[in-house]
């Protein structure tokens, strides 16, 4: 079972999610609260294992509670909800530790879950609004950079990454061991020159790779 807590000012968004949660036999609402504060107060074993957080709250914005929870409670993976696209605000949340990024406007019950599913089984969700801003607004200077050659496989893998997919689901899908997508995946962000899985993603995109 996938504990999840909502952090939302907003009662009817509060009640959306849970009502889409209830349809479902693996996700349960851990609490709900309307303030950060009273999120990072109430936290206690057992501890939730995502927290859906709303990024302007009445007291602290998501970024700060995702950093909190990345310094005190790594092992909660937060998603951020926002209603709207501030320059820069993703990769800010990236960098404090955010482990999903969604937009108010384009979040569906279907994607709620889907994205819960993802980041608690390690993997990281990036809205599919952000991801065709992403593509089409490639930065010129990565366009003018040579791609680089990547292997057939190193593509497969790397489709499914930018899918969102984990090494297991991504070793099932080319029949190939988790063992063998791990050793694509660090060629891949070598070659790409990424740090981390969301650089790599971000890079695949901006490069048109996938």
């Amino acid at each position: 079972m996938i504990k999840v807590a909502l952090v939302d000012d907003h009662a009817l968004v509060l009640e959306s999610i849970a009502k889409a949660m209830l349809g479902t036999s693996h996700l349960e609402v851990w609490a709900t609260f309307s303030k950060g504060e009273d999120f990072l107060s109430s936290l206690a074993e057992p501890l939730p294992h995502v927290a859906i957080i709303d990024y302007h709250l009445p007291d602290m914005t998501g970024g700060q509670i995702v950093q909190y929870l990345s310094y005190h409670y790594p092992d909660i993976k937060p998603i951020v909800l926002t209603g709207f696209d501030k320059p820069g605000l993703f990769m800010e949340l990236v960098e404090a530790g955010c482990a999903g990024y969604m937009f108010k406007s384009s979040a569906t019950g279907g994607s709620i879950i889907e994205a819960i599913e993802k980041v608690a089984d390690g993997s990281f969700y990036l809205d599919e609004t952000l991801r065709h801003v992403m593509r089409a607004n490639a930065m010129p200077k990565i366009q003018e950079q040579k791609k680089p050659t990547l292997t057939q496989r190193e593509l497969d893998v790397l489709t499914c990454i930018v899918d969102e997919l984990s090494s297991q689901e991504i070793a099932a899908k080319l029949c190939i061991s988790k063992r063998t997508v791990d050793n694509h995946r660090n060629s891949i962000m070598l070659k790409l020159g990424a740090r981390n899985i969301v650089a790599l993603i971000k890079l695949a995109l901006q490069m048109k790779l996938v």
